[in-house]
């Protein structure tokens, strides 16, 4: 998970860069929203790999919940749904740039093929 928050972190940083340049006057400007967009997908892709390992856990958990009455296994299924709560939240912050970035994108688009006329 690590991993993944490290992640999280660059492409916020990278979206704070972008925020700031101004309509892209070439084209590697725009190449970088393209390749942050991108890398933004591929980060939400692996929180829902993630978010679904967990509920698989989970559900395996529910099922042997009659047999499991330990305190060790309520605990484990607690730091599981905390650690879902926390990539559902990483998710959701993802799936708000990939949004920024397209309409970023689409106006950059917009503002590149007005200049070119």
């Amino acid at each position: 998970m690590s991993f993944l928050f490290d992640r999280y972190t660059e492409m916020a940083i990278r979206q704070a860069e972008l925020e700031r340049l101004s309509p892209p006057e070439t084209d590697d400007e725009l190449n970088d929203l393209l390749e942050c967009l991108d890398e933004l997908r591929e980060l939400q892709f692996k929180l829902e790999m993630e978010i679904e390992d967990i509920n698989a856990e989970l559900d395996y958990l529910r099922e042997e919940h009659e047999i499991a009455s330990d305190n060790d296994l309520f605990a484990l299924a607690e730091s599981l749904l905390q650690k879902k709560r926390e990539l559902e939240e990483q998710l959701e912050a993802c799936l708000e740039e990939i949004e920024w970035i397209e309409m970023e994108i689409e106006d950059n688009h917009t503002w590149y093929t007005r200049r070119k006329r």
